[in-house]
């Protein structure tokens, strides 16, 4: 599977300084060995890639059989489901409704908050939810444990707000989360721990903020890691060994 894109490209790392003496914006970024489950979760991204054809060239499913080795991009939402046993942990929950933030919807562990002008990520979500979107508000700041105790979240979009800080803790216990969009904020810095525990993220969307330097540690726990956007950053330094915890991609 090869994803193609803008993203930041290193070139002579030193050894004792750690910074990039000279950069460049490449064009082609390939990952191999992909394991995406292209279920009822995973409709987004479909969507995504057919707004950008031009990134995430032939990125394929992996799972479930019938999808395996189809391009993303090529399928429907309809394409995406979850089997009756999952979905139906989700479905009919009166906790589900009582507990859904004032200004979102709630359906099918999914908690749609987009286009709410919201200012802070609502502190009424339910513990069911499987998937956040909240995109395209005007949140600032995401404090502490902002997702406590949401142990089933997949997938978290916060894209296109105006974020500037992250606490270090804000996804601390998302031990099943499996995608994360920060694009298009005004993230300067990725403070030290702040992707820490993260062991099943696949997807981590960074791209298109302020971020202007990457401290060694901060993909440490992010050996699933598939998909990496940087790409439209200030970054000016990076450590040798950034990226060797990244062993799902391939190449950068």
């Amino acid at each position: 599977m090869t994803l193609v894109t803008d993203n930041f490209r290193a070139r002579n790392l030193t050894g004792s300084t750690g910074k990039v003496n000279s950069t460049e914006c490449g064009e082609r970024w390939r990952i191999n060995d992909n394991k995406l489950l292209c279920d009822c979760h995973l409709a987004w991204f479909g969507r995504w890639l057919r707004r950008n054809p031009t990134l995430a060239l032939f990125t394929e499913c992996s799972q479930p059989t019938h999808l395996r080795h189809q391009e993303i991009a090529e399928l429907q939402d309809r394409d995406f489901k979850c089997d009756v046993t999952f979905r139906s942990r989700y479905m009919d929950e009166c906790v589900e409704e009582n507990q859904c933030p004032r200004q979102c919807h709630c359906s099918d562990g999914v908690v749609d908050c987009r286009q709410k002008r919201l200012t802070a990520v609502p502190d009424r979500i339910p513990q069911s939810a499987v998937e956040i979107r909240m995109e395209e508000n005007r949140i600032t700041k995401i404090h502490a444990r902002a997702f406590a105790d949401l142990n089933n979240l997949k997938r978290i979009d916060l894209g296109n707000n105006r974020i500037t800080y992250i606490a270090p803790d804000a996804f601390s216990g998302l031990y099943n989360l499996n995608s994360l969009m920060l694009y298009g904020n005004k993230i300067s810095d990725l403070p030290p721990g702040v992707f820490s525990g993260l062991r099943s993220l696949q997807i981590l969307m960074l791209n298109a903020n302020k971020i202007n330097c990457v401290r060694v540690d901060a993909f440490k726990d992010l050996s699933n890691l598939s998909l990496l956007s940087l790409y439209n950053n200030e970054i000016q330094s990076l450590a040798n060994g950034t990226f060797t915890p990244l062993t799902k991609v391939q190449t950068m």
